[in-house]
């Protein structure tokens, strides 16, 4: 009730049990040689003559006093030791309770796996959190599997988690103070019965010992005081479990974060993010190089190959062409270079021309071959398209090279 009423009185409560437990123990320890009133002679007389004179009270207020200063100096000492005893025997590790405990699991390998997922490693300063001795045979990361790293990072969380349980409770001070009052509640109830834990051993051991008891009554104190010891350790145990669930809680429920859970967040978006900028970058070259394909079999189309008829001899119906003009004309803004030319077959030429030239912009070239006779139509001569036969151009423009036919509807193709 009085630790309701005044929140501070837990700050206090402490310290003081504890500090006046091992008041005892000094003075079970030592009382022998500790003189009477009669006795004292010196500044042991002189402390005698001063708390009489000032009464109870001030011997109350020093005692307290007193019991508070070795309080505030061993009731961390102490926690610290059971704590590690607890951690020593196997069967009183846990930490939390089975369901925040399942549910810590399940986080941190969720965000392990999404830093796996998303190509993020562990900050140096966690990834040598283990032991040596768990340290000395593991393979590198390299060497594992998807499932055997996202265990190994969870595990590494998870350990993390319970170091920052009181970072997060600062947290919870300054943004949700009931959940920070469940949660401080329950931890002085812990601090305070692993506190008195150990004086309260020692006590069991001095007490019997003064009073000369015998063998049996030596053992019965001796097992009472371990007995009330553990069972006030166990039950810290039990408020230590709630007080780090109150922590866990409030971060299953959105209302804080781990530190390292948040940072691996962070980390995560950063890196989709990038991976997303990366995305959209090779998208948009993916785009311009589709685009400067577009423009550049564009300005290929631009360079164009006609046939025309030539000469013919004997009449219709043996009418055969033996000549006909080829017009290879180029309307793109670029020099070419008409690397070959080749009429396609039934078409035969007698001899080519040189074809290997420079044509300029906006420029044509016209030549006129001589065939082999083959029949045509008397509409296909002197100077008239040719439907039926058709040519092959090879030419260069700027960097590439193209080839083209002439038949109607053709379009370039790129060679290199």
């Amino acid at each position: 009730m009085l630790a309701s009423l005044l929140p501070g009185f837990r700050d206090l409560r402490v310290p003081l049990a504890t500090g006046f437990l091992w008041l005892v123990v000094v003075w079970l320890a030592t009382y022998p040689v500790i003189p009477t009133l009669d006795e004292a002679s010196g500044l042991a007389e002189e402390v005698y003559r001063i708390l009489g004179a000032l009464g109870p009270a001030a011997l109350v207020a020093v005692l307290s006093f007193v019991a508070y200063i070795i309080g505030v100096l061993l009731v961390r000492p102490g926690t610290a030791i059971v704590q590690f005893l607890l951690r020593v025997v196997p069967t009183s590790g846990r930490r939390l309770s089975m369901a925040s405990s399942i549910e810590s699991r399940q986080l941190a390998r969720k965000v392990a796996l999404n830093m796996v997922r998303a190509g993020v490693s562990l900050p140096p300063e966690l990834s040598e959190m283990q032991p040596y001795v768990e340290r000395r045979g593991m393979r590198e990361e390299s060497d594992l599997s998807e499932n055997e790293l996202v265990s190994r990072i969870a595990a590494t969380l998870t350990t993390q988690m319970y170091m920052e349980i009181s970072l997060v409770a600062t947290r919870l001070l300054a943004d949700s103070r009931d959940l920070f009052d469940r949660y401080d509640r329950a931890e002085a109830e812990a601090a305070f019965r692993f506190g008195v834990a150990l004086p309260l051993v020692a006590i069991s051991a001095l007490l019997p010992w003064r009073l000369d008891l015998d063998g049996w009554g030596f053992a019965v104190i001796i097992a009472v005081g371990f007995l009330v010891a553990g069972a006030l350790i166990l039950e810290g145990t039990r408020k230590q479990i709630e007080s780090n669930d109150a922590i866990f809680q409030a971060v299953f429920s959105d209302k804080a974060d781990f530190p390292s859970i948040e940072a691996a967040r962070t980390d995560i978006a950063q890196a989709l993010a990038l991976e997303q900028q990366r995305a959209e970058e090779r998208t948009a070259l993916k785009m311009e190089s589709r685009n400067s394909e577009q423009r550049a079999e564009e300005e290929a189309g631009l360079v164009t190959i006609a046939l025309k008829g030539g000469r013919g001899q004997n009449s219709v119906p043996n009418l055969e062409m033996v000549s006909l003009h080829v017009e290879i004309t180029n309307d793109s803004d670029r020099p070419v270079v008409i690397e070959k030319f080749a009429l396609d077959p039934p078409l035969k030429a007698i001899r080519y021309p040189q074809f290997h030239f420079r044509l300029a912009a906006n420029d044509e070239h016209k030549a006129t071959l001589e065939v082999e006779p083959i029949p045509i139509d008397a509409g296909e001569l002197s100077g008239n398209p040719i439907s039926e036969f058709t040519a092959e151009v090879v030419y260069k423009l700027g960097d590439r090279r193209w080839t083209r036919n002439s038949a109607e509807n053709s379009r370039p193709v790129l060679l290199g």
